[in-house]
């Protein structure tokens, strides 16, 4: 399960080749972030896949810099080894760990949010001997707007809220509102029952509703309709 996207928007790719230009990054990771704080849609620029996968299945848990720990936070930008208090020391130290095995010695996260909603996130990161700008977090607070504005003309970041409108349009109940969600953001039913805490039969028991309120025939349409 790498929650890669199947379409780059040109405002994304834009993004990622600015700021990874101007803060001298080595890799670079844009994604956006689901109603319930979990990461998607993958955007990747000389990332390896070994540690995406990684990432995705386990090590996110203890990133000081997860989207569910930084759904709370009021920061623009976030750098790993500045702003690691998020994290308690254990994980703070598994994770460094992990940074170190693929060679990277530090990162730096943008947070873009639509109507005070997280729905999108920009991880820039060095690899060891890169040279890391000076006071790299102070220029990346001075290209955080730049970037925000032209991702919302672009309306990248309206894309989650659009998804919670179209829930509420068609009345889903708020446990449907969640399996909707989760299935927007590629899960399958198996991920969904086990995000969710339910069994497979009550998954498809949902999806059925959910395609009837709608009026779709598969998953493709439920996703098309909801995120329009």
């Amino acid at each position: 399960m790498l929650l890669i996207a199947d379409h780059i928007e040109p405002a994304v790719e834009q993004a990622m080749n600015f700021v990874c230009g101007m803060m001298n990054g080595s890799t670079s990771a844009f994604y956006l972030v689901s109603p319930d704080s979990e990461p998607y849609d993958f955007v990747l620029r000389n990332v390896q896949m070994e540690f995406h996968r990684h990432y995705v299945e386990r090590m996110n848990a203890y990133d000081p810099h997860s989207t569910r720990r930084l759904v709370g936070q009021h920061k623009l930008v976030a750098r790993l080894d500045e702003d690691c208090e998020l994290a308690c020391r254990a994980d703070y130290r598994e994770y460094r760990a992990f940074l170190d095995e693929f060679g990277l010695a530090d990162s730096l996260e943008f947070m873009f949010r639509s109507q005070g909603s997280l729905v999108a996130g920009l991880n820039i990161a060095w690899a060891k001997g890169a040279r890391i700008p000076d006071a790299a977090a102070s220029l990346a607070d001075r290209l955080h707007a730049y970037v925000e504005f032209n991702l919302e003309q672009s309306r990248v970041l309206s894309a989650p809220q659009r998804l919670r409108a179209a829930a509420d349009r068609y009345g889903l109940t708020g446990r449907e509102r969640e399996v909707a969600e989760l299935l927007c953001c590629g899960r399958t039913n198996r991920e969904i029952s086990a995000c969710l805490g339910i069994g497979l039969a009550t998954v498809k028991t949902h999806l059925i509703h959910i395609f009837e309120k709608l009026g779709a025939e598969n998953r493709a349409a439920t996703v098309a309709l909801l995120s329009r």
